[in-house]
């Protein structure tokens, strides 16, 4: 259930960004960023850089009756990570 939560998604070219729950906890250039917050925002449920050794960007966030996170953005990195 996604109700009680806040998702936020963008571009980060920090180098200490919060990576609890990463899927990738190395950054590159700019990454895209994906952070899931209790509603009060005082908790991390997930928080996580995604992207190659370029530019990676994220604009939207959408956000189905599963709590499943789908973002959609640009990159130039030849390397992003993709599941197969």
């Amino acid at each position: 259930n996604k109700k009680g939560f806040i998702y936020l998604c963008g571009v980060t070219d920090s180098t200490n960004f919060p990576t609890d729950g990463a899927f990738q906890v190395d950054q590159g250039n700019e990454d895209i960023f994906v952070t899931k917050l209790k509603k009060s925002g005082k908790a991390i449920i997930y928080s996580t850089y995604i992207g190659g050794s370029s530019y990676d960007g994220a604009s939207r966030i959408a956000v189905d009756n599963l709590g499943n996170a789908y973002l959609t953005g640009l990159t130039n990195s030849p390397d992003f990570p993709t599941v197969h």
